[in-house]
This record gives structure tokens, C-alpha cells and sequence, in this order.
């Protein structure tokens, strides 16, 4: 498949210049049960959010290198795709790893990246498509795209997009953590021009 480890928990592919997809795991207890995604890394959209959330954060970052945005995990896609009506009670969210299925999990895994992953990384890896996906509620949790979306529209020019998203975002109630401050600075930069270029277009 062409993926190489990048982290702990995940594999990176690169489809073109600081652009990644991403194939993950989240952890549930020591490593007792793992629940598998997808997703896509758009390296410029990384860059502008850590400068624009550095001054707002209290703890050293924890998120695994190359972590992505948009991401959705193959049991969401799964789900999606299933005409059964007890899909959610036939199908775990984790995957229970023992010492005698590893294996048979790692092989379900690679057939479920196939059949249902490598398309959402591949829609995904435009900043227009993630845009889109993101918006409709299929890119992550809201803690992660409340704070990437409105880069990504500031990067595609859709500044009043960006806006209005925040500005709904923010009457919410959430995500966690100084989110007023981060959308008042977020504001005031792109009231103040275009969004950064990427490295290699300066």
C-alpha cells in the first residue's frame, strides 16, 4: 500500500507535496482494543494552525505527528455504505486484539482500507473536497475541525465561510478551550489578508 509508520499509532502515504493520507489507530486501554481510520494531512493547514493555537495552549501537544484532517474511522465508513439495520449492533467500534487474532484483525483491517478507506482519502485530498466533508459532520471530531475548517476556507479565499462558521461554532458552547480568543485572532488575520502561501510558493 506504500504506507511507512510515521508515530506510534500512524502510517503516512505521501499523494503529492504536503499532502498525506493517513491510516490510524485510536487505543482503548493498554492496547486491548483498537479502532481503525482513515484520513488526510494537508501540511500547510497544520502549520498555520499551530502558529495561530500556540499562544492559547496550557499543555505541551500531545497529538501524534501527522495527525489528520479530515479523518473518519472505518467503522463510521463502514456504517455509511451498510443497508443493515442492526449494523451497530452486529459491528464493534474497536477491535478486541488477543494474542491469537492479531492477525485475522490486521488482515479485516487492510480489506476495510481497501474497500471503504482509500476512497474517503483520495475524495479528501483536495482542500475543497476535505472543506466539504468536514462541514457535513464526516472530518473529525468538532475539537479538531472547529479550529482547522475555517483555515482551510481562509486558505481557499471563502473568508465570509470562515466566519459564519466560527461565529456558529462559537454559540455552541464548544469545542473545549479558549475557542473565542482563537476565533477573534483567527478574525483579525484574515481581516488582515490572504492566508500564508505554503513554503515552497514563497
Amino acid at each position: 500500500m506504500g504506507y511507512t509508520n510515521s508515530s506510534d499509532t500512524i502510517f503516512v502515504r505521501e499523494l503529492w507535496p504536503g499532502v498525506r493520507g493517513c491510516i490510524g489507530y485510536l487505543k482503548w486501554g493498554t492496547l486491548i482494543a483498537v479502532k481503525p481510520f482513515v484520513g488526510v494531512h494537508f501540511e500547510h493547514v497544520e502549520r498555520i494552525h499551530e502558529e495561530l493555537s500556540r499562544p492559547f495552549r496550557v499543555v505541551s501537544k500531545t497529538t501524534p505527528r501527522y495527525f489528520p484532517c479530515p479523518f473518519r474511522t472505518l467503522y463510521e465508513l463502514k456504517e455509511e455504505r451498510s443497508d443493515d439495520p442492526e449494523f451497530r449492533l452486529k459491528q464493534d467500534q474497536y477491535l478486541r486484539l488477543e494474542p491469537n487474532t492479531i492477525g485475522q484483525v490486521c488482515d479485516q483491517i487492510l480489506i476495510d482500507v481497501h474497500e471503504y478507506g482509500s476512497h474517503y482519502i483520495e475524495f479528501n485530498s483536495t482542500l475543497e473536497n476535505a472543506a466539504a466533508t468536514m462541514a457535513e459532520g464526516r472530518g473529525g471530531g468538532i475539537g479538531n475541525v472547529a479550529y482547522t475548517l475555517p483555515i482551510i476556507y481562509w486558505i481557499l479565499g471563502r473568508t465570509n465561510e470562515a466566519k459564519s462558521y466560527m461565529a456558529m461554532t462559537a454559540t455552541k458552547g464548544y469545542p473545549i478551550g479558549p475557542y473565542e480568543k482563537y476565533v477573534a485572532l483567527v478574525t483579525e488575520r484574515i481581516d488582515s489578508g490572504p492566508a500564508p502561501l505554503p513554503r515552497d510558493r514563497h
